[in-house]
């Protein structure tokens, strides 16, 4: 009776370990997470840049684009609520680490920055005048065989 009570606990407590480790979250795999968002009801299709030259020149490419003239921190961008809307961006990489997230859709480009001072977000927008940002996105996705999903 002993060894059963003995073996019983032993599962308990690997059982409490597993679970323990499963409820921690997991930290995402470093690079841009892109996201080309065609999809209502699934999930859309996503791919990872891990290249650090890659991320740096997407990134910059970002941060170059002149400020929005008729967008502002109280604005949302406009977008469909069904078919294409847009690319985003989320950043785990340590490059250029306060740009957090970014949405683009056509032209307009929203970003969220984070202060290294405190943890408060800001919101901007930006304008890509020719789409070049968007279409440079799509034709990754389109190399990685992500877009247009099958």
């Amino acid at each position: 009776m002993k060894k059963i009570i003995c073996a019983f606990i032993a599962i308990a407590l690997m059982a409490t370990s597993v679970l323990i480790r499963a409820a921690q979250p997991l930290k995402p795999e470093r690079g841009l997470h892109i996201s080309v968002m065609v999809f209502s009801g699934r999930e859309d299709p996503k791919f990872i840049v891990t290249d650090p030259k890659e991320i740096a020149e997407i990134l910059s490419a970002v941060r170059g684009l002149p400020a929005h003239g008729s967008l502002n921190s109280d604005s949302s961008l406009p977008h469909p609520m069904f078919g294409f809307r847009g690319v985003t961006i989320q950043n785990f990489s340590s490059i250029t680490p306060e740009l957090g997230f970014v949405h683009i859709y056509g032209t307009d480009v929203e970003m969220i920055e984070s202060s290294p001072a405190s943890s408060a977000k800001t919101k901007s927008f930006r304008l890509d005048n020719t789409g070049a940002l968007q279409q440079r996105l799509l034709n990754i996705a389109r190399a990685k065989g992500v877009y247009p999903p099958k």
